[in-house]
């Protein structure tokens, strides 16, 4: 993890000003009013994305530890209301329409805290709202949906079923059919807390008591090596709210993982290799150098091998699987969060209805245009996409 190498000799200057002409006409504003658990991800998956500007809704300062440098390089401005023409509000919302694949080139797309949503204030600002893309529940959480967004923004054009079901061209009565509601989770009272009361109201077991895990796809994650807990509880966070059917970690990173019981299991890597190929799973890799996520025609049932942020997945991990994707950047930093990456995997694989028996029972792995058995020589390299 770290800068391009191209960019490593140049000032912060220098790299804002390679950014500029990558730069997206859209704009990401977060209503930043309480714990800032989910601020510095998207500043750091904003520059993934190389988004056109990011607007920080009343409170400036966040934990730029989670940007992990890229806030030097991002336009970030400090704002009392949302500016832009037209405000897309996307939020954990299971009453919202979902988010769809094809979207606003040049919206301001506009999110709330992860546990409160959007204030109500700001939910009349916006011009449309949606939820959690399909496949996703309401334990998806700001940063993730950002992600996906972005994703979306990215890929949207080249994704099946793209579908822009209301526009700026569209008279207001289309576009505002959720304009006034409070947010999904709104409480008044949530201003009032201090950051420690905000913080104990939300601790990972109370996504997991809200939100049943039911799978919807047949993919486990496996997160070999060391992990630190808080990435092995966002990736089971994001896991949960994916419908995968569980996480598989080489340690035990605490009494986080109990509330998930057989959902989060406690393996080796040659524990869960030899696992899934007795249960016929297929092994994809993330890491760089496979085949772009937008272009793989992914599995039915799978174990995805994530490595670790900065040195990767090693090459006897990388050999061991039957296919290898990467995640193509935008940004100076060429990283993603591991948690969010995989959340983008899990978004892309099929969900379990769309999967297709075997002659023999079970479940045909469907590798299609994903790239088999890569060959990788030398050491893993050092910024994993993952």
């Amino acid at each position: 993890m770290g800068r391009r190498p191209e960019l490593r000799e140049l000032s912060d200057q220098g790299v804002r000003d390679w950014m500029a002409p990558r730069r997206a006409a859209w704009q990401i504003a977060v209503e930043n009013n309480g714990i800032d658990g989910s601020v510095g991800a998207i500043v750091r998956a904003h520059n993934a994305f190389a988004g056109g500007g990011i607007q920080l809704l009343g409170v400036g300062r966040y934990n730029k530890r989670a940007a992990v440098g890229t806030h030097q390089h991002e336009p970030i401005r400090v704002l009392e209301a949302v500016e832009g023409e037209f405000v897309v509000g996307v939020e954990a919302g299971p009453l919202l329409p979902p988010l769809p694949c094809g979207l606003w080139p040049s919206a301001t797309y506009v999110f709330g805290h992860d546990a409160v949503g959007l204030s109500p204030a700001l939910a009349a600002r916006c011009d449309v709202r949606f939820g959690p893309p399909p496949g996703w529940g309401p334990a998806t959480s700001p940063s993730m949906l950002a992600h996906l967004l972005m994703w979306r923004l990215r890929h949207g054009d080249a994704l099946a079923g793209a579908d822009r079901s209301v526009g700026p061209d569209d008279p207001p009565g289309a576009i505002r059919p959720h304009a006034g509601e409070a947010g999904n989770h709104w409480d008044p009272a949530w201003l009032g807390l201090s950051r420690a009361e905000q913080r104990a109201r939300v601790p990972f077991d109370w996504w997991v008591g809200c939100c049943a895990w039911e799978p919807r796809r047949d993919w486990w994650v496996h997160l070999p090596g060391g992990r630190t807990p808080l990435n092995a509880v966002m990736t089971a966070r994001n896991a949960l709210a994916a419908g995968a059917a569980g996480v598989f970690t080489a340690s035990d990173p605490g009494p986080e993982r109990a509330p998930l019981g057989d959902h989060w299991r406690v393996r080796s890597s040659a524990e869960v290799m030899a696992w899934a190929r007795a249960e016929g799973y297929a092994l994809v890799a993330l890491e760089q150098g496979g085949t772009p996520l937008a272009e793989a025609a992914l599995p039915a049932r799978a174990v995805l091998v994530a490595g670790h942020e900065v040195h990767g997945l090693s090459c006897a991990e990388v050999r061991a699987c039957d296919a290898v994707v990467s995640l193509p950047q935008w940004g100076s930093v060429n990283s993603l969060n591991v948690a969010s990456a995989v959340g983008l995997v899990l978004d892309a694989a099929p969900q379990i209805a769309e999967c297709r028996p075997a002659p023999g029972g079970g479940h045909q792995p469907a590798l299609g245009g994903v790239q088999a058995r890569a060959v990788v020589t030398g050491p893993a390299r050092s910024r994993s996409d993952s």
